[in-house]
């Protein structure tokens, strides 16, 4: 588990380089696997020992650029076979590191590129004598004949096998050589592909730190928000907290399609879209459906179809996008693919709201529901893509809370982050929500009737006094006539005027129609049309949001 703040692949058991970014471990359990191929091959048909050495470069996705060899440079000890042997053994552990001295065959072949084969080790050369712990153990276990082969690939040095027969067995020759090489060839080759695709994943995972935020905004609606993404899942990965007018916030999880940079890619054009979309203040079923367009006809103009991300999974973006508003503690969430919400109480009960499923964004064109749910102020809120256990479908609450792991934990700590994000739950965000205090948020019913306007300013002139805020009276007063006029002039039902008071003083009218009020140019002679420039004017932001009955004009003003 890794926070954002310090979000890094995990890396191999060695140190890591400055130079370039640590492979993930499945990446060096991929380089270890083919090595140990390699050396199982080559014992006990061509040689009686085989050891391999894989340079830390390639273990951290790197390679050495062309040209001499650097003498400090480490190997790391990949793999080891040998047949049944009377004494001794490895002369380095497998993991460990190891060097390569000067004037060996060892560190000739790594530089120039070429194999050796040295007939006869008995008696020990002088080189030995560089390279105590190889030569100990040729002594050990009766070794008389050698092959070093360097692992190479267009130039680039990956690493090192070496191949020994003892006393009972002939020496290497010509034949022996060239099957030897034969093998080192398909091996290195192999090792390349682990290495570029380590290297990939590894800037895909650089690329999704760079999207992601560092630290999620602060606002009324939560509190204790925290996003992570896991080391070892999909650089696809993202989560993201969007402030929204009102005081509201769209809280958003997800993955996106591909591997390594591409999945990257696809997770910064899916980010891009949702956020452009939320800044329109869409209902979180609308916003899918929009972005489940975009992400079709992306994928239509790419002319391909997306990796599974498993088998058994869907293919395509998983997106959760919860909207929540601290003025009335409702919870408005929709949801496509392989994604999750959890709601965990103050005392620790666990429950997963009955969020309706739908194919992830892209698969094919369909309406999408929303689910609206209510919430007390300290109920934490936890997103996740599906996990082991806890996001599958079905799951109750009754066994969540069954689990030793659960009781007493703290919002707070780590465990429940421990247990929740795991390498087939890349994504997760959690926060606990907060609730506007009751004075904070005045509502004002108001009757269809034009004389109605002047009761709407007085009850606001009041409002601002109770508030201490009489220096906003003029300004706010004259957005409220201008808003309630429109209201009443274009609607036929009832209309509703709402403060609240924030970090911005926030006015907000509602009425049942859809048509949203249009900001006109007037011209000198014009005798109408100059309300809304005017509450442009005066407010720091104006917009429109829609609802199921009609919409909300709203504007925000500095306190």
């Amino acid at each position: 588990m890794t926070p954002l703040a310090s979000l890094a692949p995990l890396a191999p058991p060695s140190p890591r380089t400055t130079s370039s970014p640590a492979a993930p471990a499945e990446a060096a359990q991929d380089i270890f696997r083919t090595a140990q191929a390699l050396a199982d091959n080559a014992v006990p048909g061509l040689a009686d020992l085989a050891a391999v050495e894989v340079s830390e470069l390639a273990l951290h996705g790197d390679t050495a650029p062309p040209g001499p060899w650097d003498i400090h440079a480490a190997f790391r000890r990949a793999a080891f076979r040998s047949v049944p042997l009377k004494a001794g053994g490895a002369a380095y552990m497998v993991g460990e590191v190891s060097r390569l001295p000067s004037k060996t065959p060892y560190l000739k072949s790594v530089r120039d590129l070429r194999p050796r084969v040295v007939r006869e080790l008995s008696p020990q050369p002088h080189w030995l004598a560089r390279d105590p712990d190889r030569a100990r153990c040729i002594a050990e276990t009766g070794m008389h004949s050698m092959i070093v082969l360097p692992l190479a690939v267009e130039g680039a040095v990956l690493g090192l096998v070496t191949l020994y027969r003892r006393a009972d067995s002939p020496p290497f020759e010509a034949q022996d050589l060239r099957v030897a090489g034969d093998l080192a060839a398909r091996a290195a080759r192999c090792l390349d592909l682990v290495r570029r695709s380590a290297q990939e994943k590894s800037l895909g995972r650089l690329l999704q730190h760079s999207l992601l935020q560092e630290e999620l905004p602060e606002v009324s609606a939560v509190e204790a928000t925290h996003g992570q993404v896991s080391a070892e899942g999909s650089p696809g990965a993202w989560f993201d907290a969007v402030p929204l007018p009102s005081a509201r916030i769209a809280l958003v999880v997800g993955v996106a399609h591909g591997e390594g940079l591409l999945a990257a890619a696809a997770m910064g054009r899916l980010r891009a879209v949702i956020r452009a979309l939320a800044a329109l203040d869409m209902e979180p079923s609308e916003l899918l459906a929009r972005a489940n367009a975009a992400a079709a006809e992306d994928r239509s103009s790419a002319a391909c179809t997306p990796a599974a991300s498993g088998e058994g999974q869907e293919t395509g973006d998983h997106c959760l996008y919860l909207l929540y508003d601290p003025a009335s503690r409702h919870c408005t969430v929709s949801r496509a693919g392989a994604v999750a919400i959890h709601v965990i109480a103050t005392d620790g009960t666990v429950s997963a709201p009955d969020v309706a499923a739908h194919p992830a964004l892209g698969s094919s064109d369909h309406l999408f529901e929303a689910t609206e749910f209510d919430v007390p102020p300290g109920t934490t809120l936890l997103l996740s893509s599906q996990g082991p256990g806890l996001a599958e479908p079905g799951s109750q609450p009754s066994q969540l809370q069954e689990d030793p792991g659960w009781p007493g934990w703290q919002v707070s700590g780590n465990l429940l982050l421990d247990r929740l994000l795991t390498d087939d739950s890349p994504a997760l965000l959690i926060a606990r929500t907060q609730a506007l205090a009751p004075d904070d948020v005045a509502c004002l019913p108001i009757p269809h009737d034009p004389a109605a306007v002047v009761e709407a300013r007085n009850w606001t002139r009041r409002q601002l006094a109770a508030w201490t805020l009489d220096r906003l009276d003029a300004t706010t007063t004259l957005v409220v006539s201008e808003l309630v006029t429109n209201a009443i002039r274009y609607s036929s039902g009832p209309v509703e005027l709402r403060l609240i008071r924030d970090h911005m003083l926030i006015c907000e009218v509602a009425d049942t129609s859809s048509a949203a009020p249009h900001p006109r140019h007037p011209t000198v002679s014009d005798q109408q049309g100059r309300g809304l420039c005017i509450v442009t004017q005066l407010t720091r932001s104006v917009g429109t949001r829609y609802t199921p009955t009609g919409k909300i004009v709203w504007t925000e003003q500095p306190l």
